[in-house]
């Protein structure tokens, strides 16, 4: 038997639909709660309390439900300031042996054997889990199989915002291949040899 929806109160967080339906005790109940303001929805299957906004409720639901990924493509490049183009999902990468899905219109989950340099950076007040800036340029190998216009805007943000450091950027490149090397060099040109080569 289903608990009075006006008994149960919500800790401040975001839930999946299940663990709503866990408090409530049936899916109307939780239907009911919904429709009465008890809970707003972020996108399919997740739901968040009133109190936090939406633009954070999304890193909330990556730090409760996806603890293990990386943020990365164009969510980590946004985060960056290395492009404009603000994503539409937020970009999570996991390890090709990962059994993460995607199972909301909120994430797009990317396999790779490619996950270091790994840092800790705020999202909207969520801290979670990306790529350094340096390890972020190499995102764009991703979309682009030549430098093209996303490559230039993210080489030249970086180059003007960023302390560039050849000497990290052509170790990263090192596990990119010929791409990655391309790249590094590209960064090389691009800086017009301008640089200092830290210890």
């Amino acid at each position: 038997m289903s608990k009075k929806t006006s008994e149960i109160k919500l800790n401040s967080g975001v839930y999946k639909h299940s663990e709503l339906e866990a408090i409530y005790g049936t899916k109307m109940a939780v239907k009911r709660a919904f429709e009465s303001g008890k809970f707003e929805k972020i996108s399919r299957g997740f739901y968040m309390t009133s109190d936090i906004p939406i633009n954070r409720a999304y890193f909330e639901v990556t730090k409760k439900f996806y603890p293990k990924s990386v943020i990365s493509k164009r969510t980590l490049l946004y985060h960056y300031k290395l492009t404009t183009n603000q994503p539409q999902e937020i970009d999570l990468d996991v390890s090709h042996d990962s059994k993460l899905r995607n199972s909301t219109d909120l994430i797009c989950v990317h396999r790779t054997n490619k996950i270091f340099g790994t840092v800790f950076n705020d999202f909207n007040a969520v801290r979670l889990k990306c790529y350094s800036v340096e390890r972020a340029l190499f995102e764009v190998l991703y979309f682009e199989k030549k430098p093209g216009q996303l490559t230039s805007e993210v080489v030249h943000n970086y180059l003007s915002q960023h302390k560039y450091d050849p000497a990290v950027i052509f170790r990263i490149a090192q596990k990119f291949g010929n791409r990655g090397q391309a790249l590094a060099n590209l960064i090389l040109v691009m800086s017009g040899n301008k640089y200092r080569i830290t210890a």
